[in-house]
């Protein structure tokens, strides 16, 4: 059929998709009751409805974006609405959980946990201060940097574990600490500059989090740096790889020294990767630029001090672009179609705004990113999961981001 391009595209399906997915957005709530939806759900969901309202408001949008705009908020809903809690679901439960505070200064604190926990899959963490919620972190981090704490004072933090259908621990570990004393420089006249000589204060020491591999160098010491040096590589081994199908690119990447793993010696390939850690894996893959901050992020002051330089270089780098809103969102997993764009981008793959996919779910991607994805495939650095598809919108695991830079670095 051909289509007349002076007709305007019809809009009414996508329309009325966009008036179904806003009222279930705004019927449901997160929690971990049954009927509830899991902590995260939502925003993916506002993640789609947005992207279909990005194409609603084209001018020169084609018929054909239109229907792949539609099924795509479609299949966003559908599963949305599979990620309800199933009532009788079991919450994780926590055998020997540990919580320590480390690197405590008078407005900052680190927390770092472990245990065992009887779950499904425990796939998150919620982190409570003096009983309010301050944080959720994803199943791979197991370190957290407090701020913005007051001087010489006692918090009681608390960390909770929740699995893929919602359900939460009741039962985690619980620690409490008291923030240093704040210094004071007897030689600062009361605040005052004179211009006259100071000391200046010890650069922070900055905590091993998030991705949080076991990699002190990796996150830098909160020295200077003046000349970049190049440490000899550390020996490896990781003892939960043998088998699976990203082996050797994952003992590869560890070979390059960009990938050292946990410190109980696992990698937790399977485990899905936050937009954060995969800058931080990029990051280091390429040798990136590290900048202090991005001016074109709302959020650089959410994002974790060890992936904070990381990310700012990808920014200036123009590998990564932030939301619509100019937010990053560090702790938000990535998704497949994400981590496939910026890794076009990185390396600089042309791009043709004509080409198409190959994948059985081509239409769950949208316009703007097809050009990347296929610029990827046809690199040979992308491939679709079982059935043919890509499944754009599914979370990355580690072991698929690894994999995808090892084949990005060998071309």
């Amino acid at each position: 059929m051909v289509v007349d391009p002076s007709i305007p595209a019809d809009k009414r399906e996508l329309n009325e998709a966009i008036t179904v997915a806003r009222a279930v957005y705004a019927e449901a709530v997160e929690g971990s009751k049954p009927g509830e939806y899991p902590l995260g759900a939502k925003q993916q969901l506002h993640l789609a409805i947005e992207t279909a309202e990005a194409v609603m408001e084209r001018e020169d949008v084609t018929q054909g974006e239109i229907q792949a705009a539609v099924t795509a908020l479609n299949a966003a809903v559908a599963e949305f609405k599979a990620s309800v809690v199933i009532p009788g679901s079991e919450a994780p439960r926590w055998t020997e959980g540990k919580l320590v505070a480390e690197n405590v200064t008078p407005s900052s604190v680190t927390l770092h946990w472990s245990g065992t926990i009887k779950a499904d899959q425990a796939n998150k963490y919620k982190i409570y201060q003096n009983g309010a919620e301050r944080v959720t972190v994803t199943g791979s981090v197991y370190r957290y940097e407090v701020t913005g704490l007051s001087p010489n004072t006692t918090y009681t933090f608390k960390v909770e574990a929740g699995d893929s259908h919602g359900a939460w621990s009741t039962d985690g570990p619980a620690v409490s600490v008291t923030t240093a004393k704040a210094v004071v420089d007897p030689g600062a006249g009361g605040g005052s500059s004179d211009g006259g000589p100071s000391t200046p204060a010890p650069a922070p020491s900055v905590p091993n989090t998030g991705g949080q591999e076991d990699d002190k160098d990796a996150e830098g010491n909160g020295e200077e740096e003046v000349v970049k040096p190049s440490p000899p590589k550390p020996v490896v081994s990781l003892t939960d790889l043998h088998g699976h199908w990203a082996e050797s690119a994952i003992r590869k990447a560890v070979e390059l020294g960009w990938v050292r793993g946990y410190a109980d010696k696992t990698f937790r390939p399977n485990a899905n990767i936050t937009r954060a850690e995969f800058a931080v894996l990029l990051g280091r893959a390429f040798d990136l630029d590290q900048q202090e901050a991005a001016a074109d992020l709302e959020d650089m002051d959410r994002i974790p001090v060890w992936a904070r330089p990381y990310v700012a270089g990808a920014v200036n780098a123009g590998i990564i672009q932030g939301y619509r809103d100019h937010t990053f969102r560090p702790s938000q997993e990535i998704t497949r179609l994400e981590m496939a764009v910026m890794i076009a981008r990185a390396k600089g793959l042309p791009l043709d705004s004509t080409a198409s996919v190959p994948f059985a779910d081509a239409d769950l991607i949208p316009a703007w990113a097809k050009p990347y994805l296929a610029a990827a495939y046809d690199a040979m650095l992308i491939q679709g999961r079982g059935g043919g598809v890509f499944a754009p919108h599914r979370p990355a695991t580690r072991a698929e981001s690894v994999h995808l830079i090892v084949a990005m670095l060998s071309e």
